[in-house]
């Protein structure tokens, strides 16, 4: 009897051990998203857009949403352009603005080398990529200048 309470007992801690590894792998690939700071908001591809957090006025367009079905929308603040599903989730972040810059400090017009010293990439056709976790930025490149910044949930 006592073996089995034993067994039992030990069989426990290594399932509870199990789950709290797990919870903490979430957690950390959690902290590895890529995000922007926007009007003092973290926008991350992949979570829900907190509109209602931004004091900046924008305009909201509806679109047929290819990538999840339904219905898209479209936010068009004077810096930037965030795209989400009727639901809010974000799939897309379009810089417009060279003053709006990355975390790292990379904006329009920047130079290719300046965002090859911030960003471990790949570059094919005129775009670097750069992933992280289901966030990837695409820097589009035009000569040595950056013309175009996007951040993108991928799978």
């Amino acid at each position: 009897m006592k073996k089995r309470v034993l067994s039992l007992l030990l069989i426990s801690v290594c399932l509870l051990t199990l789950i709290g590894c797990g919870k903490k792998e979430e957690e950390t690939n959690k902290e590895e998203s890529i995000k922007i700071e926007y009007d003092g908001v973290n926008i991350t591809p992949g979570e829900k857009l907190k509109i209602d957090k931004i004091s900046k006025d924008y305009d909201k367009s509806e679109v047929p949403d290819c990538a999840f079905g339904g219905k898209g929308i479209i936010y068009t603040f004077d810096d930037l352009e965030i795209s989400t599903n009727e639901d809010d989730l974000i799939y897309s972040v379009y810089f417009i603005d060279p003053n709006m810059k990355t975390l790292e400090g990379i904006s329009l017009g920047d130079s290719f080398d300046s965002v090859k010293e911030k960003y471990k990439g790949t570059e094919s056709d005129g775009v670097y990529k750069y992933s992280k976790g289901k966030v990837e930025i695409d820097f589009t490149i035009n000569g040595d200048i950056v013309s175009s910044i996007e951040y993108l949930l991928v799978d």
